[in-house]
């Protein structure tokens, strides 16, 4: 949630590397929903697990800070991604210079 947030916040302070419009964002939300119900049948929308990582990257995209927050490609690929520790300096202090 925090890092949705800070997404929000990049959204509405036109910050991103590129800022979507309503048309675009639908349409990826569409199309990220008719992928999930491929993927996890009967989810309902409901993100779990490994692909909950997979948002979380294009987040971290879209704000141009990295993906990789482990610090070692091993902790990165078998270490549970979606703890909060992970995502900590969202703030500014980690982005790239």
């Amino acid at each position: 949630m925090e890092l949705t947030a800070h997404w929000l916040t990049s959204y509405f302070r036109e910050t991103l590397r590129t800022t979507p419009g309503e048309h675009e964002m639908r349409e990826d939300t569409e199309a990220r929903l008719a992928w999930q119900e491929q993927v996890l049948p009967g989810s309902g929308g409901y993100d779990f697990g490994p692909y909950d990582i997979h948002c979380a990257d294009e987040l971290l995209h879209d704000m141009e800070l990295p993906s990789r927050r482990a610090g070692n490609l091993l902790a990165e690929y078998l270490l549970p991604g979606g703890v909060a520790h992970r995502y900590a300096g969202l703030n500014g202090s980690s982005r790239p210079k």
